[in-house]
């Protein structure tokens, strides 16, 4: 995994949170709830690549970056939905170093994996981190990305709210489990 499509991957997301304008009335999460969430899921994501590379015996668990008085103090600690614009892209550049320096065989060895969704384990299995990085980038940031896109004003993203969280179809899994 290139850094560059890492990183670019994440441009639409921090252009949508740098845009602010967000209604919190209704939602599970604030805009800036779901800004710390894919920065915080990154930078675990980076740690434990780094560590893996370094030799070091990981495991992945999510409960850190659900947590909701979590996300609000990391949100508040990093200021405005602009500045977390700009965390979630140093922790998409960080992710696409640590990702750039896993070898094959870091990317596609097994690691403990623990996901939890609305306070209920949803995947307790092993799973390749290549796979879940992937996963990160691909999947779970665009769910967050239609999520944090259904807080902003019908017209400024050109269609019909759509409704925040896990997309239907999923029986309200993450589509990565």
């Amino acid at each position: 995994m290139d850094a560059s499509p890492i990183q670019a991957a994440y441009l639409p997301f921090a252009g949508t949170l740098r845009a602010g304008g967000f209604s919190e009335l209704g939602a599970s999460w604030s805009a800036s709830q779901i800004g710390a969430h894919i920065c915080l899921s990154s930078e675990l994501f980076s740690d434990l690549a780094e560590r893996l590379h370094g030799g070091e015996d990981v495991s992945f668990d999510t409960s850190a970056v659900v947590d909701d008085a979590g996300l609000c103090a990391y949100a508040a600690g990093v200021g405005g939905t602009a500045a977390l614009a700009d965390a979630v892209l140093a922790s998409a550049a960080r992710l696409g170093q640590a990702c750039d320096r896993l070898t094959q065989e870091e990317r596609t060895r097994p690691i403990p994996v623990t996901m939890w969704h609305d306070g209920q384990i949803v995947r307790d299995s092993p799973m390749p981190l290549g796979d879940l990085i992937l996963g990160h980038g691909e999947e779970h940031l665009a769910m967050h990305h239609e999520q944090l896109q259904a807080l902003q004003p019908q017209d400024r993203i050109g269609s019909p709210v759509i409704a925040a969280g896990w997309p239907s179809g999923r029986g309200g899994l993450p589509p990565w489990t």
